[in-house]
C-alpha cells in the first residue's frame, strides 16, 4: 500500500482552475490581435484610396486653374476686354486721329489767322472757315496745306470781306488722307 499525501492539495487545484482562464485569456488576445491586423490593413487600404483620391482631385484641380489661367491672358472668347483693347490698339494704328488732324491743320494757320468754322468727316473731307487779314495770308495758308504730307488735295473756293470785324472769310475745301502710312 502506498500511501501518498498530497501536502499541496490546494495548489494544483488552483492551477486547475488557472487554466480555463488562460486559455480564456490566449483566445481573447488571439481575437484583439487578429481584430487589430484586419483594422490595421482596412486602414491601410483606406489610406491608399485616400491618396488616390488626392491625386485625382489635385489633377482635375490643376487641369481648371490652367483652363481659367488660359481664360483670363490672352485674347480668347471669354477676354472681350482684352479683344477690344487689341482691336482698339489696331485700329488707332490704322486710322490717323482727327484731333491730330486738327492740331496739324492749326499749326499751318499763318499769324493772324482764326478758325471760325471747322467740319470734319471720317472719309476726309474737310471744310474749313478761316479769318485772315489779308487775302495773302489766305493764299499761304493754301500753299501750305497742299505741301502738307496728310493733305492730298485743297482749295479755296471763295474768299469775302466781313465789313464789321474787316477781315477776310476764306471757305477752304480739302481732301486729308486719314489712314496711318499713307501719304499723298
Amino acid at each position: 500500500m502506498n500511501i501518498s499525501i498530497d501536502l499541496l492539495p490546494q495548489e494544483r487545484r488552483n492551477r486547475l482552475n488557472r487554466l480555463p482562464f488562460l486559455l480564456g485569456a490566449a483566445g481573447l488576445f488571439f481575437v484583439i490581435s487578429t481584430l487589430l491586423i484586419i483594422v490595421f490593413i482596412m486602414g491601410k487600404s483606406s489610406i491608399h484610396e485616400l491618396d488616390e483620391k488626392i491625386a485625382t482631385n489635385t489633377l482635375t484641380r490643376d487641369t481648371m486653374l490652367a483652363e481659367i489661367t488660359s481664360r483670363r491672358t490672352g485674347v480668347t472668347e471669354y477676354n472681350f476686354v482684352d479683344k477690344y483693347n487689341k482691336i482698339h490698339g489696331f485700329l488707332n494704328g490704322i486710322y490717323r486721329n482727327p484731333i491730330t488732324i486738327k492740331e496739324d491743320l492749326y499749326k499751318l494757320l499763318p499769324e493772324g489767322g482764326s478758325v471760325s468754322n471747322y467740319n470734319f468727316e471720317n472719309t476726309g473731307v474737310l471744310s474749313m472757315t478761316i479769318l485772315f487779314s489779308s487775302k495773302d495770308s489766305a493764299a499761304t495758308y493754301l500753299q501750305q496745306l497742299l505741301e502738307a504730307d496728310y493733305v492730298s488735295e485743297a482749295k479755296v473756293t471763295s474768299i469775302s470781306l466781313n465789313t464789321e470785324k474787316n477781315l477776310y472769310e476764306a471757305y477752304f475745301e480739302a481732301t486729308v488722307v486719314t489712314l496711318e502710312g499713307d501719304q499723298q
